[in-house]
């Protein structure tokens, strides 16, 4: 008995053993021995909990000791934080230096308020449960709100750069998957009726680690922050412990408390700047068509006889006040050599650079309206905020054959720049908008892109950098006039002969691009070697499917050429320009003629030139050309039908029921080349039929509608083979109209290879325009196809329609609460100015709901004063 009192009064003398003097009891409210407590039992377990945050965070260098793991947590995050937020989270130098700043001073001063409420309510224990009842609660809590289902394609889920982040201080969220659509909605609050939440540290920034580790990071961080540094480090074993209990849960709520209203600032964001943020998301690429590109010179050239020379970046293509005083000068800039492309020795021509080398060819008073390609479309762009840096031309040599493109300007290469610095600048994806030929241009862009680039990041790159492609007049399977240009001239309205514009038209190898081909033979292509590697072969193999022997005409409407073959032949049948003094065209003794027709595939695969080779002198240099540039490229045989390009969202857009040329008669002129062959008839198509020039109705094929003045139906409707197997109809009228005369066809079903003809009313006065738009959409992209009716394919791009529906479909697609993949067609107002106008039947504005008599000094008539009575960019809401 003796003996334990003898250690009792021992430890109540030096206060080395017995019970702890602090006043601490355990759960019962006894006494606590010390040498039951604290000293290595609570540092093991300071240790342990500690390595695991540390292990979560990733910051664990296989150190020991508490102070050391301490230090490292917090400076480690202090003093990269700031480096953190600016490269990785993107937010301003003064921001981030705020944001860390508040950090700090948050972990030097809650630990003396959290030790008080310990002290003096709820106890340094239950300090300590509840602090860890919490962290768990929320961990747990993150990790189940979090889970989503993998997607089964990995590239949904990815690593997200900075050219995916569209806003600079996350206000915006990201442009998700279907697949991330959940996490989208748990982490931002968006959808279903949410107006948005808080948002932390890593914003799905590292959606390569799965969410639940996202969850277990973000958690995490706030503990590390919450324990990582207290006033009253220098207290010993259980004191310690309890100090920390006591600042845990302090630590954590004013931690919540001081990011709660910056996250709610950042939701309380205005509609002002919602509109900016999203004006600022994209950009768009530009690619033009045929001819749609100004040339300036890059040479000196003295035309004698002429007081107009070309100098270097004088504008040759088009310079009409240098075409009529000097035209011999003027196609030795134009002309190039037929077989390898090259200039012509005394002047040389490249294309212009920048949005001015497409808006207008031939600036001028008079000139400029006549010869205006894009200048509207930059127009509405800057009428709706566009920035300059938005709006990207990619402008090209349009005489050049697709490979010399790449070999002469590295064009592709360039262009493949163009997309990557424009999603460095705009952070976010380009849209595509290419015409006629352009279209050519870029499917070759994206058949170069495949050696370019890794096959396993293909998808991935144009997934990064291109978010839709507007293929506006693409003529998908040719244009029976680049035949037309091949034998009798094309002059595009130019103040020349036929025969001069033959002659040039024929120097370009890019004339051959657009020839018509057959929709049932293609050409695989097999590749030794890299593109711009030092050797390589090609492999083709050009086949055709059993039905194009089947079928008449290739699938296209009729035969597109009937040509008079003359029983005399070679140079006897065409003398050259210096053999006609010399020879009498009245003694040859002419016999019958023979008549030939020849269809698209024959066109294409080089049967008809190859027939008229010797009665004609540009057929040998046109065969050349074909061969080398197109049948042998190693790229793509660009003759070839084309499938849907992998990007996400593909829209098809053409004009419809124009008259339109699908096949021509060539007979000989009795004329020396380039005259030597004259058009004797042409077969149009209009509404469905075939027609003559001398309005006889012709035997074939027709389709449902006709082209668009340029180029078929047949060639322009390909792209409706791009669509699913079920199809949503709409036709509204192209004006404004407020959805009473909209028609609607729902689950449409598609038969590949077969036209999608809608059952629907025209009336004859309206022109319409028809929407094809899949019903179920392959997940991640969506196609459309636009009819317009009465669109030229020459000024369709400046269509008030088009640039209207383009606009409101980039809206809707940028825009966070869009839940179609389309925009709304039931309702169409005024959106400019310009679509506002006087109704004299009504003495008022017409749509009075959007637009009011308004006058400003300048108006000359009623309608001009006819205002919108808000911004345009404020209309486009009505639309998501």
């Amino acid at each position: 008995m003796g003996k334990p009192a003898e250690e009792g009064t021992r430890g109540e003398g030096d206060g080395s053993h017995g019970y702890t003097k602090d006043g601490t009891v355990d759960l019962k409210g006894k006494p606590v021995l010390r040498s039951r407590t604290g000293r290595w039992q609570a540092c093991s377990f300071i240790v342990v909990s500690r390595l695991i945050l540390l292990l979560e965070m990733g910051v664990l260098a296989g150190h020991t000791g508490y102070e050391v793991f301490e230090r490292m947590a917090y400076y480690g995050i202090a003093s990269n934080l700031v480096v953190y937020l600016t490269t990785k989270l993107h937010e301003g130098t003064v921001a981030s230096s705020n944001n860390v700043t508040n950090w700090v001073g948050t972990v030097w001063m809650t630990p003396i308020i959290g030790a008080y409420i310990a002290d003096a309510h709820l106890g340094r224990y239950w300090t300590f449960i509840i602090a860890s009842a919490i962290y768990l609660s929320v961990l747990v809590a993150a990790l189940r709100k979090w889970k989503v289902e993998t997607p089964d394609y990995p590239g949904d889920l990815h690593e997200l750069p900075l050219e995916e982040y569209y806003s600079s201080r996350g206000i915006f969220p990201i442009n998700h998957t279907s697949s991330l659509s959940q996490l989208l909605e748990n982490s931002w609050g968006i959808g279903r009726g949410k107006k948005g939440s808080c948002h932390t540290t890593h914003q799905l920034f590292s959606t390569r680690q799965s969410p639940e580790r996202v969850a277990a990071n973000l958690s995490s961080y706030l503990i590390i922050s919450l324990l990582g540094v207290s006033s009253i480090d220098q207290l010993a074993g259980e004191q310690m412990v309890a100090a920390r209990r006591a600042c845990a849960v302090v630590l954590f709520v004013a931690a919540v408390a001081v990011m709660a209203p910056a996250c709610g600032g950042s939701f309380s964001s205005s509609a002002e700047e919602i509109r900016s943020k999203q004006k600022e998301r994209m950009s768009g690429i530009i690619i033009p068509g045929f001819a749609s590109t100004q040339l300036r010179a890059w040479s000196i050239l003295d035309c004698p006889y002429s007081p107009l020379d070309f100098n270097p970046l004088d504008l040759v293509w088009l310079d009409t006040t240098k075409l009529l005083s000097a035209v011999n000068c003027w196609l030795k800039c134009m002309l190039l050599d037929p077989y390898n492309q090259t200039d012509h020795p005394e002047c040389k021509s490249r294309p212009d650079s920048g949005l001015s080398a497409i808006t207008e060819l031939d600036p001028g008073y008079i000139t400029g309206p006549l010869s205006s390609v894009w200048k509207e479309w930059v127009k509405w762009c800057i009428e709706f905020g566009i920035e300059p840096n938005a709006i990207i031309a990619a402008p090209y040599d349009w005489r050049l054959s697709p490979n010399m493109l790449e070999e002469r300007d590295l064009y592709f290469h360039k262009l493949k720049i163009t997309f990557e610095t424009a999603v460095k600048i705009r952070g976010a994806p380009s849209l595509v908008f290419a015409h006629s030929l352009g279209n050519h241009v870029f499917r070759y862009f994206l058949e170069w892109l495949k050696l370019e680039i890794a096959p396993k990041h293909y998808i991935e790159w144009l997934d990064r950098h291109i978010h839709a492609y507007f293929a506006v007049g693409a003529p998908l399977l040719g244009a029976i006039e680049a035949v037309k240009g091949t034998l009798s001239g094309q002059t595009f309205g130019l103040p020349v002969s036929e025969g001069t514009a033959r002659s040039m038209f024929n120097s370009f190898a890019s004339s051959l691009w657009m020839l018509p081909f057959s929709k049932n033979c293609r050409s695989d292509t097999t590749y030794s070697k890299h593109f711009s590697g030092r050797s390589r072969k090609a492999h083709h193999i050009y086949h055709c499917e059993e039905e194009e022997y089947r079928s008449n005409y290739s699938g296209w409407p009729t035969n597109l050429v009937n040509i008079e073959i003359p029983s005399v032949r070679g140079f006897d049948a065409y003398p050259s320009v210096t053999d006609v003094a010399e020879f009498n065209l009245s003694s040859i003794e002419c016999g019958l003629p023979t008549q030939l027709s020849f269809s698209a595939r024959e066109i294409a695969d080089g049967t008809f030139f190859k027939a008229i080779e010797e009665y004609d002198p540009d057929s040998k240099r046109i065969l050349y050309q074909l061969k080398k540039s197109y049948h042998d490229d190693v790229i793509l045989n660009p003759l070839t039908p084309w499938d849907r390009p992998p990007i996400k969202n593909v829209f098809c857009i053409y004009g419809i029921d124009s008259k339109t040329e699908v096949g021509y008669y060539f007979a000989p002129s009795g004329k020396p080349y380039p005259d030597n062959w004259i058009i004797t008839d042409v077969i149009y198509e209009i509404e469905g039929s075939l027609f003559s020039r001398s309005g006889n109705l012709v035997e074939g094929n027709p389709g449902a509608t006709s082209g668009d003045e340029t180029v078929p139906y047949h060639s322009l409707s390909w792209c409706k083979n791009w669509l699913g197997d079920k199809v949503n109809i709409t036709r509204a009228p192209q004006a404004e109209h407020d959805g009473s005369d909209v028609q609607v066809e729902l689950n449409v079903h598609h038969h590949h290879d077969k036209d999608i003809v809608p059952n629907m009313i025209r009336s004859p006065r309206t022109k319409y325009i028809t929407y094809y738009e899949d019903a179920e959409s392959i997940p991640g992209k969506t196609t459309a196809v636009w009819e317009l009716d009465k669109a030229n394919h020459r000024n369709i791009v400046r269509s008030p329609v088009l640039m209207r529906e383009i606009w409101l479909q980039m809206w809707h697609d940028i825009h966070p609460k869009a839940k179609s993949h389309f925009v709304t067609k039931g309702k169409r107002g005024p959106l400019r100015d310009d679509d506002c106008y006087w109704d004299y039947g009504k003495a008022r504005c017409a749509w009075s709901e959007y637009c009011e008599y308004r006058y400003a000094f300048g108006d000359v008539h009623l309608g001009q004063s006819c205002r919108l009575k808000t911004a345009s960019s404020d209309l486009l809401f009505h639309y998501i």
